[in-house]
Order: structure tokens, then C-alpha cells, then sequence
């Protein structure tokens, strides 16, 4: 009966709840920062770190680097160039091991960042054009168990957003 869902909101007969925003920004291991001889300071300092794709083939609107890099004002970097991964995870591993810089999505970076595993090298942030809600049918949204469920999740949600 409680459902939640990936997309714009808005669900015929149904109480649809915003539960999360998704964003995308740059991640990466903590020495990039300061490397010696290819410091991450600004979005256009990218152009001297491997860039690590995620393949979000069937994901239409999934935010890619192209769309990054023209979000942050930098435009002569190549956007396809650098090694691709079938899954988050695998990108954000190697990202976490040094091999370059991933492309992360808020709801699914985890405790990457809380652990230090990741680091944001910037502040911009690209939002996603779906948001996360939790739905379920009008005529049952009021009933103890569903009620507490809500809450819950919206406190759990809640948490997460604030280790981004």
C-alpha cells in the first residue's frame, strides 16, 4: 500500500510526499585535493583528472558529466573521456581508491562522505530531475501504521540529507 517512487510528484489518487531531493556533484579521494602537481580547487581543474562515468543506460534523465561540467561553467573539457562503470558503487570505489573523480548522486552516495572514504571537491551541486516521494493511496494515508511509516521515513530522509 506504501509505496515509494522516483520521478515528479504528482500521482492520481494518491498522497505523494516529497521524501528527498536528488542532486549530483563531483566526488573523490581527499589526496586529489591537494596533489602536488594537479590540485582540485575548481570545477575547470578537472581537466587534469581521469573523469569515472557510471553506464545509466535506460535512465534517461540521469545527470552525466556533459551536464555537469556546462552546469559549472567549464566547457573545454572532454565530458565522454575517462573509464565507465556498469554500477554506482564500482565508480564511487574507484573514486575512493585514487583512480579519478565520479560523478555521485545524493541519494545514492551513502557513508561515503560521513567515513571520508569521498570528499566533495566543490560546492556545485546539479539537481536531478526526479525527486524521490513516498506514496500511497488517499483513502488509507491517515491509518495508524501508514501514519508512523511516514514519519518515520521522512525522519530517516531527513538524516541523510544532512550527511551530503
Amino acid at each position: 500500500m506504501l509505496r515509494s517512487a522516483m520521478g515528479g510528484g504528482a500521482y492520481a489518487g494518491l498522497r505523494s510526499e516529497l521524501l528527498m531531493t536528488e542532486t549530483f556533484f563531483p566526488v573523490c579521494n581527499a589526496a586529489l585535493l591537494n596533489d602536488p602537481e594537479r590540485p582540485l580547487r575548481q570545477p575547470s581543474d578537472l581537466r587534469h583528472h581521469t573523469l569515472l562515468h557510471e553506464l545509466a543506460e535506460g535512465i534517461p534523465e540521469y545527470v552525466t558529466w556533459r551536464q555537469w561540467l556546462a552546469f559549472a561553467g567549464v566547457d573545454d573539457i572532454d565530458a565522454e573521456h575517462g573509464p565507465r562503470f556498469s554500477h554506482t558503487f564500482l565508480a564511487l570505489q574507484a573514486a575512493s581508491s585514487g583512480q579519478g573523480v565520479a560523478l555521485a548522486t545524493s541519494a545514492l552516495i551513502g557513508d561515503y562522505l560521513e567515513a571520508g572514504r569521498l570528499v566533495r571537491p566543490f560546492p556545485q551541486q546539479l539537481p536531478g530531475a526526479s525527486q524521490y516521494y513516498v506514496v500511497c493511496p488517499e483513502a488509507v494515508a491517515e491509518r495508524p501504521a501508514i501514519a508512523a511509516f511516514r514519519s518515520w521515513i521522512h525522519d530517516e530522509a531527513a538524516k541523510h540529507a544532512t550527511l551530503r
